[in-house]
Parts: C-alpha cells; structure tokens; sequence
C-alpha cells in the first residue's frame, strides 16, 4: 500500500484537475475510466487501481445517464407549459379584442 501525503495545495491542484477534466467529458457515456486514468496519473496513484473501480464506475455511469435523460425531458415539458400558456394568453387577448371591437 502506497502511503499518501498531500498537503492542502495538492488537495486544491486535484480538485482543479477533476474540475477541468470533467468538463470535457460531460454526456459522453464512459468517459469515468479516461478521467480516473488522468487523475490519477496527475495524483501519482497506480493506474492499475482502476480496474478495482471499472464495475462501480460503470453503474454511476448508467445513473448519471438516467439523469440527464429526465433532465432534458423535464426542459422540454417546462418549455411546452410555458409555450401553451404564452399561445393561451395570447388567444384571451385576441378574443377579447374581437368582443370589445364588434
């Protein structure tokens, strides 16, 4: 077991690395293993510990996929809702011209 001192610049350096890295890496399925390998590549931690975390990597993977797919869908009814009720709104408003005009 490899024994780990990192002061709080290095804990600062790794949460700027993950940072930056997962940007890049955002909705594209599978990347976890590509980021892990970076990160612990700039951490100095053996690569082959990977291996240990593939499984896990892989059902967080599926979870973080359930979520953007109920994330885009809920984007898209809200935006309908607020469509129709513009499209309503705008109905009322010409009907009731209509009235007051005739």
């Amino acid at each position: 077991m490899q024994k780990l001192n990192y002061t709080a610049g290095d804990y600062g350096l790794l949460i700027v690395l993950t940072l930056l890295v997962s940007i890049g890496t955002v909705g594209v399925p599978g990347t976890a293993t590509i980021t892990a390998t970076a990160l612990f590549t700039a951490a100095g931690l053996p690569i082959e510990m990977i291996v240990l975390f593939s499984p896990i990597s892989m059902i967080v993977d599926m979870a973080r996929t359930a979520t953007n797919v109920i994330g885009a869908a809920t984007a898209t009814v809200l935006v309908l809702i607020t469509k129709f009720t513009t499209l309503i709104m705008l109905i009322k408003k010409e009907s009731r011209k209509q009235m007051h005009n005739s």
